[in-house]
């Protein structure tokens, strides 16, 4: 820890060198974003001085793009500057090894020098496909950690109650943990997916499974009958405190059923996480339809008392900011304060949202609904509201366009193993470039080879810049929780699993977790990279269904103030009853009236204009050929022309004229002339 004079040292060289990092990247903060980041700068230096108040568990909850992470590291390079680190111990916690390397990398550019940065900087994982192994020393000045490292250490049984000590890397003065802090995971486990499981059991006929067999038997039954009865019982408002700890189940070898649970197939999975789940105290979690086993284990020790969370959704997650032992530094820092009455700002108006242009589309995008959609439009079965048909159009006319695109999707479900490479594909068969690069204007003279379209699935979508040349971000789909899932988080938030449990607060949380990670994903491309305050132009189609128990654009509006919002208008024309019938009649007169003996499809389409997919536009041109053919009666209703007139055919992409030269026929009507 330092001295009052030493903190003040640092506070002000931690500001000069990071005013100099922001300008020197372009970025030109105004005087309240400029307030907002002194206090950053205040805060980090009171809280590695001894004996100061500002120690505690706090959460920074500034925008993506505020200069959170660049401040951490003009912080460490002020303190090696002014000799201060040794005396000084900081871990960094993220979430993957990828941010740890960022992080040094962020640290190389505030100023400590590449020769002299493993006498101060040291990066601990265990990840063999990381791009270089494991730093050895665990004495260095700051450490930079996974999540995962600690969580693995730490993570127990809420029954367990005893703290362990505290290890290496948490024996620091402070702690700076990027991204979202939880200080317990959510364990969960949806009734139906159990059925499944045991079903699928039953039907493998495996011989060393039926001893499992006969105790799930016995342990389904029970499960789903108490579940019954309280979803009856408590359908509405809540579920009372102590109701639903799991009842006394019948007594298994759990240790010989995961010893020979091999061989189960796709049932493995999820027959493991439930002989897992016995050794914690389990709740039953009643609300229809989402029935659920859940319970919790803590994954953060209790005993890190001087931690700063850099986290911009802390305020968007019901589930973060009910934690009580975690603070806002906005709601107490005099200078956030300050910002508020000078400026009639908080945190998240530091940042002006109006470059940026939402687009939303209200169509179901769930993992189910995107495989079914890929396999439609790879079959060339798609029709209009085909949600991957008009993707594939949005992102050809957008790479047309010169713009750097990043995809969002789900990364897999029981029907597609790899959800991205599956839309990479259709994206190539609908005549994207996916291989196409570009330069990046981000990287150090502009000339770094980046994918100009890249798919990408959630779970890559936080703590990292590598997105940020890209000015169209498309959500195809959102993350959404499962109820039990969320449940246990908030029990374990809590830290009493026999908690009362409000059903209205468990689905507006679950909004609020598919907010957190829609923000992340968003704040991936290019307005992440702001100027003078202002976000970078950035374009962001949104595809997902809101309802009334999940509507998220509700959430996203609020945080992306003056930021511009419309409906998306689909290209295709969903394919209704009379969407044939009604074209017909119209392509007809049109290809009549053109005075041609051959005309294309494309030409057809685009001289009346039809906004229709492929595969319907396929049935209209059908229905042309038939109405041409049919009787004066019918014909007469489309068309002015004699029906003498040569009826319609089609041949390869293109209707032709039926006459009877195209048949080797001489023309007698033409020789009688």
């Amino acid at each position: 820890m330092l001295s009052t004079h030493e903190a003040q040292e640092l506070e002000t060289l931690t500001s000069e060198l990071h005013f100099q990092i922001l300008r020197e990247h372009g970025n030109r903060p105004d005087a309240a974003q400029q307030l907002a980041l002194r206090a950053v700068h205040n805060q980090l230096a009171g809280m590695v001085t001894e004996g100061s108040p500002m120690q505690g568990r706090w959460c920074l909850s500034a925008p993506i793009g505020f200069g959170k992470s660049s401040a951490v590291a003009a912080f460490l390079s002020a303190a090696r500057q002014l000799g201060f680190l040794g005396k000084l111990t900081v871990t960094i916690a993220a979430a993957r090894v990828e941010q740890l390397y960022d992080f040094e990398e962020a640290i190389l550019n505030a100023g400590i020098p590449k020769s002299e940065i493993r006498q101060y900087v040291s990066v601990l994982h265990k990840d063999k496909n990381a791009k270089r192994n494991s730093d050895e020393d665990r004495e260095a000045p700051v450490l930079l950690i996974t999540h995962e490292k600690m969580r693995r250490v730490y993570a127990r049984p809420e029954r367990n109650v005893i703290d362990r000590k505290p290890v290496y890397f948490l024996k620091r003065d402070l702690v700076v943990w990027d991204e979202r802090c939880l200080v317990t995971s959510p364990i969960s486990l949806p009734l139906k997916d159990l059925k499944q499981a045991h079903g699928a059991l039953k039907a493998d006929h495996k011989p060393h499974h039926k001893p499992l067999i006969d105790w799930l038997d016995q342990v389904l039954p029970l499960l789903v009958k108490t579940a019954a009865v309280m979803s009856t019982k408590y359908s509405k408002g809540s579920l009372p405190k102590s109701v639903g700890v799991a009842p006394e189940l019948p007594a298994g070898n759990i240790t010989h059923f995961l010893a020979n649970i091999y061989g189960a197939g796709v049932a493995q999975k999820t027959l493991q996480d439930f002989l897992s789940m016995m050794q914690f105290r389990l709740r039953l979690i009643p609300i229809k339809g989402h029935e659920a086993m859940v319970s919790y284990f803590v994954v953060v020790p209790d005993h890190i008392t001087n931690v700063l969370v850099l986290d911009a959704s802390f305020k968007v997650s019901e589930l973060s900011t009910r934690d009580a032992s975690i603070k806002s530094l906005e709601d107490h820092h005099p200078m956030l304060c300050e910002l508020k009455r000078t400026y009639g700002k908080t945190l998240r108006d530091v940042i002006e949202y109006s470059t940026l242009r939402f687009t939303h589309w209200n169509v179901p995008t769930g993992k189910d609904s995107v495989v079914k959609a890929l396999t439609e439009y790879t079959n060339g079965t798609a029709k209009g509201g085909n949600s991957v048909q008009e993707l594939v159009e949005i992102v050809k006319a957008r790479q047309a366009a010169g713009k750097a695109v990043l995809i969002w999707a789900h990364k897999a479900s029981m029907g597609c193993n790899n959800i991205p490479q599956a839309l990479e594909a259709a994206l190539q068969k609908g005549g994207v470039d996916t291989m196409k690069m570009i330069n990046n204007p981000n990287s150090r003279g502009g000339k770094e080879s980046v994918p100009q379209v890249r798919v990408e699935n959630y779970g890559q979508h936080d703590a990292t810049n590598k997105y940020s040349y890209c000015n169209v971000v498309i959500l195809f789909g959102v993350q959404r929780r499962q109820l039990g899932d969320i449940s246990a988080a908030i029990l374990g938030v809590d830290r009493e699993l026999g908690a009362k449990l409000k059903y209205a607060e468990v689905y507006a949380a679950r909004v609020g977790e598919s907010a957190v990670v829609s923000q992340q994903a968003i704040g991936r491309g290019v307005s992440r990279v702001t100027l003078n305050g202002i976000a970078g132009e950035q374009e962001t189609i949104l595809f997902y269904e809101d309802t009334a128990d999940f509507n998220l654009t509700e959430r996203l509006v609020d945080i992306y103030p003056g930021a511009k919002w419309d409906e998306y208008q689909p290209r295709f024309a969903k394919e209704s009853k009379g969407l044939v019938s009604r074209w017909a009649p119209i392509v007809l007169k049109h290809a009549n009236e053109s005075g041609r003996e051959r005309i294309s499809s494309r030409d057809l389409k685009a001289g009346v204009d039809a906004n229709v997919c492929g595969h319907s536009w396929s049935d209209i041109l059908d229905e042309v050929c038939r109405l041409s053919a049919v009787g004066h009666k019918e014909y007469s209703l489309v068309s002015d022309l004699p029906y003498r007139a040569s009826p319609w055919i089609r041949e390869g992409r293109s209707l032709v004229r039926a006459t009877a030269e195209r048949y080797g026929f001489k023309d007698e009507t033409v020789a009688a002339a």
